[in-house]
């Protein structure tokens, strides 16, 4: 019979923005320190399990644009009884590089992905030489990027960008056994298609900077001035600068009118976020912020989404009195 003073903790399998928090620790999601490992673009999960299976020691993440793909996996990891893999709804590119720390990651599998067959799509493809570069300063000694494709033009299309980049080796070989059992590998074999696998590894292991951001402190500021004001019925607001774009349509004040919720959308290269920028009335000023609630990544755009309300507030008269970013 189990100790009645037993705490069984239920994993978080799905992990957010937040959870990835960019100072680069992620002991808050893994039960161990071991190797770590990412698949990009991870489909039903199937790959993610074999990992898990046969490595049983790593530490794996999977990233997905597709939020019904990372419904899927999550189900199939609760029902496979999986405990070292987490899945986030993200892009893969910006997590590499803004999440993990130089010579932190073991491996980068990168299964089937969308070829972007059209000629002018092709600027949409994963593995371009500056996906490269910032992978390399990722991948720890005997780390290594794998590419298994079913689609000729996006291998060749890889190796030569590998080839561009100049910080990788290319290895051409079979792909593991693990891809050939998922969904599309399975489909292709069927229909008599090649697969075409091959490994990049880093020619040298020099760490290269990262370019990440806190996410622990939300950048927020204070203003003084007459909240009630404020007037909420506006056209799209849209602020565009060199790195960030924001967007605010919609906001709501509170049955009190203390406190006014600003609806934003902010795009950055590889990253969009929907956040919601709180003002808030206190005893001597005025709180301008970024809610929490949403999880976040406190990035450029966040601040500049601050800067936006901001803006607008001064409108009607606000005063800035100091911002803490």
């Amino acid at each position: 019979m189990p100790n009645s003073n037993t705490v069984t903790t239920t994993p978080k399998l799905v992990v957010t923005a937040g959870d990835l928090k960019t100072n680069t620790d992620l002991s808050h999601l893994y039960p161990q320190r071991e190797p770590l490992a990412v698949e990009i673009g991870f489909g039903d999960g199937r790959f993610l399990v074999h990992l898990a299976r046969v490595y049983p020691q790593w530490n794996i993440l999977g990233v997905e644009i597709a939020s019904a793909s990372v419904a899927r996996a999550y189900r199939r990891l609760r029902r496979e009884g999986i405990n070292s893999v987490r899945v986030h709804q993200g892009n893969g590119a910006y997590v590499i590089r803004e999440v993990f720390a130089p010579q932190s990651l073991h491996r980068i599998y990168v299964n089937f992905p969308d070829p972007w067959p059209r000629k002018r799509n092709t600027k949409r493809r994963l593995l371009q030489a500056g996906f490269f570069i910032d992978a390399v300063g990722r991948l720890a000694p005997g780390g290594a990027i794998e590419l298994t494709t079913d689609h000729l033009g996006y291998y060749e299309f890889a190796i030569a960008e590998a080839e561009a980049s100049g910080v990788v080796t290319v290895a051409e070989g079979q792909p593991p056994i693990g891809t050939l059992s998922t969904k599309y590998a399975m489909k292709w074999l069927a229909e008599d298609r090649p697969i075409y696998h091959v490994q990049f590894a880093p020619r040298h292991h020099d760490a290269t900077p990262y370019l990440i951001q806190s996410s622990s402190t939300m950048q927020h500021a204070r203003m003084t001035g007459d909240l009630s004001a404020v007037e909420l019925t506006f056209p799209k607001i849209t602020q565009r600068t060199e790195k960030a774009v924001v967007i605010i349509e919609e906001a709501f004040r509170s049955p009190d009118g203390q406190r006014i919720l600003f609806l934003a959308g902010v795009e950055e290269p590889q990253l969009r976020q929907d956040i919601v920028v709180e003002v808030e009335a206190r005893a001597e000023d005025i709180l301008v912020g970024i809610k929490s609630f949403t999880s976040p990544l406190s990035t450029t755009g966040t601040a500049e989404a601050v800067d936006t309300v901001i803006d607008y507030l001064s409108t009607f008269g606000l005063t800035l009195i100091d911002k803490r970013y």
